[in-house]
């Protein structure tokens, strides 16, 4: 016999429901039950389609999510709370367009701190404010409720992007010190130490993840980010294993392994082994990509170039990094035209990523496009956190440009 869903005499299927006080898969079993049941007035059926709309939404099933707060919507055009929820179902699906539009005209009925936190949060992803607006969102969500951590959490991972990693792990430090379980802000820590250069910290909270949820495919790679990049290639094989025999739908694993192989001087199995992993898992964006960047790396840029043109040929799908990539492999063949398509194909996807605004700045030298532009891009590329690597290489290509009093001012200005 089934065990029943509600055991309190004092708790009904619509109490329980609309308190949102259990686990997310039990609570669209007890909302669907509740809806099923008559007595409710057009304000408490909505509450319970809220209730299980939010439900839908955390465990990741996103078209009946949306469907529960279409309903809410149908039953009443004006019902702020379903629009607010199709919001953050667009903004989950990285819709931005469509959930900004909709946090705003949700937040013509009145402020909520989700909409602002949401409308914010977008407005970001859109390009269409800068950092010290978006923080201005968040901490107008967290005036009206200071407990709203995702808002919190979100101020750290926004300072991740800019390269302000020590203030990131300060915040997501403070908010897991209040939330000891919460697992977006340990992953928050995770980054911002990896950010820093602390492994071996990273390792450690990487380790408590695990221990809290052992089948964390999250956490697993995290480690084995780390512990590659400690130069522990031996280790990194056996986590990636790990992460193949956990995980063997995911590129990861396989990536990891292949690099650590590559580290270890073995090229050819590394290359070998990806192109077999590719009959495991297709056509996978993630495992092409790396492919492609291992061929370069190994000298083989004819090749690289055919990799990495099979997720362009995606068209829609394409993200920055791969256009990211083929600017790095066209810089390397000498392309120059070539390169120039995939460094605009870059930035159009994302202005921000540090090494294609770099890959711009040697891309304006070797064009000939005048070395004050140059420079100003690479000032551009330090300032989103480009690393300090670069510097030197930059210095060399103004060097090979003719441009040595430049290549001198650019190493006055970053030393070190």
């Amino acid at each position: 016999m089934a065990h029943p869903l509600i055991d309190s005499s004092e708790e009904t299927h619509a109490s329980v429901c609309m308190s949102f006080d259990d686990t997310a898969d039990r609570l669209v079993e007890i909302c669907s039950i509740a809806l099923t049941e008559t007595g409710f007035t057009a304000e408490e059926r909505a509450s319970l389609r809220e209730s299980l709309g939010y439900a839908y939404y955390q465990l990741d099933r996103l078209d009946e999510a949306e469907d529960v707060f279409g309903q809410m919507q149908a039953a009443n055009p004006d019902e702020p709370r379903a629009i607010l929820g199709l919001a953050w179902v667009a903004h989950e699906r990285g819709e931005y367009t469509l959930a900004r539009d909709l946090f705003r005209e949700s937040l013509e009925y009145g402020a909520s701190e989700t909409g602002l936190a949401g409308l914010g949060d977008c407005l970001w992803e859109l390009r269409e404010i800068e950092l010290d607006e978006v923080l201005e969102y968040y901490e107008a969500a967290l005036a009206m409720d200071p407990t709203y951590q995702w808002a919190e959490r979100q101020k750290g991972w926004r300072l991740l992007e800019v390269n302000r990693a020590e203030d990131a792990l300060a915040l997501f430090e403070a908010v897991l010190d209040e939330t000891p379980w919460d697992e977006n802000a340990r992953a928050g820590v995770l980054e911002a130490q990896k950010a820093l250069g602390d492994y071996e910290a990273a390792i450690l909270q990487a380790d408590r993840g695990l221990a809290e949820t052992p089948d964390s495919a999250y956490f697993l790679n995290q480690r084995t980010d780390a512990v590659y990049h400690l130069g522990r290639y031996h280790q990194t094989i056996r986590d990636a294993d790990r992460l193949i025999e956990g995980f063997p739908d995911s590129a990861a694993g396989y990536v990891w392994r292949a690099r650590a192989m590559m580290m270890l001087g073995q090229a050819e199995d590394a290359l070998a082994f990806l192109k077999t992993s590719e009959e495991v898992l297709g056509a996978d964006p993630f495992l092409i990509y790396w492919r492609a960047w291992l061929l370069l790396e190994d000298g083989r840029t004819a090749k690289a170039a055919d990799q990495i043109e099979r997720n362009i040929a995606r068209d829609e799908t394409v993200d920055a990094f791969d256009y990211e990539l083929q600017a790095k492999i066209e810089l390397e063949r000498g392309d120059l035209a070539a390169a120039r398509r995939a460094v605009d194909g870059a930035l159009s996807r994302d202005g921000r990523l540090p090494f294609t605004v770099y890959l711009d700045a040697v891309l304006l030298l070797r064009e000939k496009a005048g070395v004050a532009r140059a420079v100003e891009r690479f000032d551009d590329a330090m300032g989103l956190g480009l690393s300090r690597v670069n510097i030197g290489e930059f210095a060399g290509e103004l060097i090979d440009a003719g441009y040595i009093a430049h290549a001198i001012a650019v190493r006055a200005k970053y030393p070190g």
